[in-house]
C-alpha cells in the first residue's frame, strides 16, 4: 500500500516537464567560397550551397524529426501542419536552400498530403503537356514520393532587421569600418608573424603567386576555401590539420570578420547587441505567448540564417562558449518546457550544437533577454542615425570647442563693452562742449 501511494504520489509530483514550444536559429550549409584560388572544382556557383552543405542540412533536419517527432517529446505531428511548424530564412539562395534541405529531413518520402484515389484523376491543372502516365506515377500522393511542400517565409534583404539585420541597419557598417580602421595597425604588426603560416596556407590551396598571400585579408579568403572545402572532401588529413592551426592563430583572430559581432563597439554600442536584438525580442515574444496560452498551436519556429546573425545570437546568449568559428549548419535551439499546470512554471533550455544546453526558469531566460537588448527607442537611433565619423570628430574636437566658443564670446562681449564705453565718453565730452559754449558772452 506504502508502495502504491509513493508511486501516485509521485506521478504527479515527479511528471517530466512537457515540451511545449521550440525556437531554432542555425547557420546555412557548406557554400561555395566567395573566391576560388584552388585548383579544386566546386560544382555550384559562388556562394552557394554545395552538395556536401545540402547533406549537412538534411541530416539535421532527420534528427531534428527524431527529437521532436519520433522521440519521447512528440511535439510536432508526423507531417507538415501550418499551424504547428513557422520556417523563416534569409532572404540568400544559400540559406533559402538549406531551410528546404532541412524540411526534406524533418518530413521525408511518405510524409505528404494524399487524396482520395477518386479524386486523383481531377486534380490535373488545365495545362499542356500533362500525360496520363504522369498521373499513375503519382498513385494518391499530392507530390511524387509523398514529399512534403513547406512555405519558407523570406524578406527583402534591406527590410529585414529580424534575419539581416547587418544589411538592414546602416549603422552596423559604421561600425565595421570603425572596427577595420582601429585594428589595421595591430593586424599589420600581427601579419610579420604570421608568414610560416600563410606559406602552409597557400601551398594547401594552390596558390603560386608570389605577389599574393601577403595580408591577413586574404589568409581569411584562403581559410574559407579550405572550411568550405572540407565538407566537399577536396583537402586533405594534413590540411585539415592545418586548418586548426590557423583557427587558433592569434593574428587571424583578431582579423576574423565574425569577431566584430563578439566583441568589437564603440563606446556602448556593441555590433552583436545592435544585430541580436530584434531576433531575440522577437524569441522573447514568442515564449511568453506560448507560456501565456495565447498561441497554443505554433510548437516551433525555424529561423535559418547566415553566419553573421547566427554569431551574434550565440554570443549574446551563450558568450565565450562561441568564441570559436561558428561552423556550417551550426545551431541553437531554445526549448521551452511547461513543469506543471501551476501559472507561469515554465523553464527554458538552451542547446548550441553538442552541448546539453543550460536551464533556467522563465522568468530568469527574459530577464537575461531584456538585459542583453535595446530598448525598442535605442534599437532605433543605433540602427539608423548612430554615425561614429560625426561622434568622433564630437569627441575629438569637444575639449576644444567649448572653451573656445567662450572664449570667442568673451572677446565680443569685451569688443562690445569697449564701444559703448567709447561712445558714452564722446557723448559726454560732445554736452561738456555745449555747455560751455553757452556759457560765453
Amino acid at each position: 500500500m506504502k508502495e502504491i501511494f509513493v508511486f501516485l504520489l509521485c506521478s504527479l509530483v515527479c511528471a517530466d516537464p512537457t515540451l511545449v514550444l521550440v525556437i531554432e536559429i542555425s547557420r546555412h550549409g557548406a557554400r561555395m567560397p566567395s573566391s576560388n584560388p584552388s585548383n579544386f572544382k566546386w560544382v555550384t556557383n559562388e556562394k552557394d550551397l554545395t552538395p556536401g552543405g545540402m547533406r549537412q542540412k538534411y541530416l539535421f533536419g532527420r534528427a531534428l524529426r527524431k527529437r521532436y517527432v519520433e522521440g519521447t517529446h512528440k511535439l510536432l505531428g508526423s507531417s507538415y501542419d501550418p499551424n504547428e511548424l513557422l520556417v523563416i530564412a534569409s532572404n540568400y539562395t544559400r540559406v533559402l536552400a538549406s531551410a528546404r534541405a532541412q524540411l526534406a529531413g524533418l518530413y521525408p518520402e511518405n510524409t505528404g498530403k494524399k487524396l482520395p484515389r477518386e479524386l486523383a484523376d481531377k486534380a490535373v491543372p488545365p495545362n499542356p503537356g500533362i500525360s496520363k502516365n504522369m498521373i499513375i506515377l503519382l498513385e494518391n500522393y499530392s507530390v511524387k514520393y509523398g514529399l512534403g511542400v513547406e512555405p519558407i517565409i523570406t524578406s527583402q534583404a534591406d527590410l529585414d532587421f529580424y534575419l539581416l539585420p547587418n544589411v538592414a541597419c546602416k549603422s552596423i557598417k559604421n561600425l565595421t569600418k570603425h572596427f577595420e580602421s582601429t585594428k589595421r595597425a595591430e593586424i599589420q604588426d600581427k601579419e610579420k608573424s604570421f608568414s610560416a603560416i600563410m606559406k602552409q596556407l597557400k601551398e594547401a590551396v594552390k596558390v603560386t603567386d608570389e605577389k599574393k598571400g601577403k595580408t591577413i585579408g586574404e589568409a581569411a579568403k584562403y581559410r574559407d576555401v579550405l572550411i568550405s572545402g572540407m565538407v566537399e572532401g577536396a583537402f586533405s588529413e594534413e590540411e585539415k590539420k592545418l586548418l586548426k592551426l590557423i583557427n587558433d592563430s592569434e593574428p587571424l583572430y583578431i582579423y576574423k570578420k565574425y569577431d566584430m559581432y563578439l566583441k568589437v563597439g564603440y563606446k556602448e554600442h556593441s555590433v552583436s547587441k545592435i544585430m541580436a536584438t530584434p531576433f531575440l525580442k522577437k524569441t522573447k515574444e514568442y515564449l511568453t505567448d506560448a507560456a501565456s496560452g495565447k498561441n497554443k498551436r505554433l510548437k516551433y519556429v525555424m529561423n535559418v540564417v547566415s553566419d553573421s546573425l547566427m554569431q551574434a545570437v550565440a554570443y549574446q546568449m551563450l558568450g565565450k562558449i562561441t568564441e570559436t568559428y561558428v561552423e556550417f549548419a551550426s545551431a541553437l535551439l531554445i526549448e521551452l518546457y511547461k513543469k506543471s499546470d501551476k501559472p507561469g512554471d515554465y523553464e527554458v533550455r538552451v542547446i548550441y550544437n553538442h552541448d546539453s544546453g543550460n536551464v533556467t526558469s522563465l522568468q530568469e531566460f527574459i530577464e537575461d533577454i531584456d538585459a542583453k537588448i535595446y530598448t525598442d527607442a535605442q534599437f532605433e537611433k543605433v540602427c539608423h542615425t548612430l554615425k561614429i565619423e560625426e561622434e568622433e570628430k564630437k569627441d575629438e574636437g569637444g575639449s576644444i570647442v567649448v572653451p573656445l566658443i567662450i572664449s570667442c564670446a568673451t572677446v565680443v562681449l569685451i569688443v562690445i563693452a569697449i564701444i559703448l564705453w567709447i561712445k558714452c565718453k564722446s557723448k559726454s565730452e560732445a554736452d561738456e562742449g555745449y555747455g560751455n559754449t553757452m556759457m560765453e558772452p
